[in-house]
């Protein structure tokens, strides 16, 4: 089935296309868009809205003008590690620059652009590596689209795929996929990482990713980069458990070697490793230690487009359960923050139990026994205990020096979208052993760390007593006076000490 609908105006055509696509056994798919359903054949019907523009809009005279930057960094394919003096060039601007060595760039002025993008080229080189060429990536007003250029010894040609907006959620993987790939059991932490079918590649890869980075690369290419905080928020939700449902047992595309846990189409969720926009990015990076359980556990989380009428209310009739992603804008547009938005979508046949909300850390009561997330420094030894606690969840972890007098350190590091001005706060449960000789004294340190320059440290040392009981601290840490790409919670002592309920928070979202 095809039907057109175009809309004329001055600045370019409005095109709606509703088409109908013949999913495969499985839903596998067969290199075109639309979401497989269940069933030997299905056929599946979606709604495809593209704005075709030949000239962005711009802003008029008088009117600010509208802007975007554009910033990245530059590795080598496979190994990740970063390519230094590598040139960057914007075709569409006329300039230049290079990535300094970390692999990092970023341009010093902003670009015109125009509503609601404008798309540009990207091509970056290197001595010994082939040209990175990636065509109509979007430049939003008022943000930053970050690159990520993998560099291989052949050329890349990559064009980014016009955003859809499809009427049909995903697949119901809970009924239609039995295979595991990465296999992932936890239920309070997401796992390190996820593998995912390229599609778009000739033949079809499936390549293993950092979980943080494929989220973060998934959300621009899901939800609108220019909507409100807490509908991406809520986006950012939705995308990060369909993932993590995707690598449970029994969850994934394929099964053994070379297997899959998604695919980067739009059968499971649209993922593209070129970019991504600093508005995505502040929302997966805020909201990526809250966890989301329903009737116990981390649940799939469909959505779909909806329309821009869609109300703040759940959804009824044929995508009942679902998210509409135009409903996610209008609940925040009326006010609404990102938790309570991921109730009203998907909090219908159960409540939704959140765990750790607003927490950036991962594991910060040590309820699970993924500790990955957590690492020591120096001569540290930690052993994660039972019954004695501070939540009542069972467990503490207690840290222990190697070396008589050596410094521990103990911390957990996250990608943020900090800036000058960000502000966090910290809190920890410590506890002093009664066997210690005196109080212990342990220093609460969160540090700022910019993309090409020193760490910023933030202190605050408490003298806590030793008497083997749990002691509350809290710490609002100044403004790191710096941009900053992450931020690290570390625990520092040269005495043995216990500690439990960590929490780093930052503001996001809001009215």
């Amino acid at each position: 089935m095809h039907c057109r609908m175009q809309s004329r105006g001055s600045k370019g055509v409005v095109v709606v296309i509703a088409r109908t696509h013949k999913a495969p056994a499985g839903g596998r798919s067969v290199g075109g868009g639309g979401f497989g359903l269940p069933g030997r054949r299905a056929a599946v019907a979606s709604l495809i809205v593209i704005v075709v523009s030949a000239t962005p809009v711009f802003a008029s005279s008088g009117s600010p003008a509208l802007t975007g930057r554009v910033a990245g960094d530059v590795v080598v394919a496979g190994s990740n590690h970063p390519v230094a003096n590598a040139v960057v060039s914007l075709p569409a601007f006329g300039v230049t620059t290079r990535s300094s060595a970390d692999g990092t760039f970023r341009f010093s002025r902003p670009f015109p652009t125009g509503r609601p993008y404008r798309r540009i080229t990207a091509i970056v080189t290197a001595p010994g590596y082939g040209r990175w060429t990636v065509r109509g990536l979007p430049l939003w007003p008022n943000d930053t689209l970050e690159l990520h250029a993998e560099l291989r010894s052949t050329p890349f040609t990559h064009s980014v795929v016009v955003r859809p907006h499809v009427a049909q959620p995903q697949m119901a993987p809970e009924v239609t996929q039995t295979a595991t790939c990465t296999g992932w059991t936890r239920e309070l932490v997401p796992p390190p990482t996820i593998a995912v079918e390229l599609t778009r590649q000739n033949p079809q890869v499936a390549q293993r990713y950092g979980f943080t980075f494929y989220v973060s690369h998934v959300l621009p290419d899901e939800w609108i980069p220019s909507w409100d905080a807490d509908a991406l928020g809520a986006g950012a939700i939705a995308v990060k458990n369909y993932a993590w449902y995707r690598t449970q047992p029994g969850h994934a595309r394929t099964s053994g070697t070379g297997c899959a846990d998604i695919l980067d189409n739009t059968y499971d969720q649209v993922f593209d490793p070129t970019y991504t926009t600093a508005a995505t990015d502040a929302a997966v990076f805020a909201t990526m230690g809250s966890i989301a359980w329903r009737s116990g556990s981390v649940f799939v989380t469909q959505y779909y487009a909806g329309s821009s009428s869609d109300p703040c209310a759940p959804v009824t009739g044929t995508y009942a359960g679902r998210m509409s992603q135009w409903g996610s804008q209008t609940c925040a547009k009326n006010g609404m923050l990102w938790p309570a938005i991921v109730s009203t979508f998907y909090g219908v046949s159960a409540p939704i139990t959140w765990h750790y909300r607003g927490n950036l850390l991962f594991n910060p009561t040590f309820a699970s026994a993924s500790m990955y997330m957590w690492t020591k420094k120096g001569p540290t030894s930690y052993h994660r205990t039972s019954g004695d606690d501070v939540d009542g969840d069972g467990y503490s972890n207690l840290i222990t020096p190697t070396i008589s007098g050596g410094l521990t350190i103990f911390r957990q590091q996250h990608s943020v979208a900090g800036t000058a001005t960000s502000t966090y706060h910290a809190e920890v449960s410590l506890m002093c052993p009664a066997t210690t000789a005196s109080n212990c004294s342990v220093t609460l340190r969160i540090v700022g760390v910019p993309a090409s320059s020193a760490d910023v440290n933030r202190d605050k040392v408490a003298s806590v007593p030793n008497d083997g009981a749990w002691h509350p601290v809290a710490f609002d840490v100044p403004p790191m006076d710096v941009a900053h790409t992450s931020v690290r919670f570390a625990l520092l002592s040269k005495q043995q000490f216990a500690f439990d309920k960590a929490l780093l928070t930052t503001p996001f979202g809001g009215p």
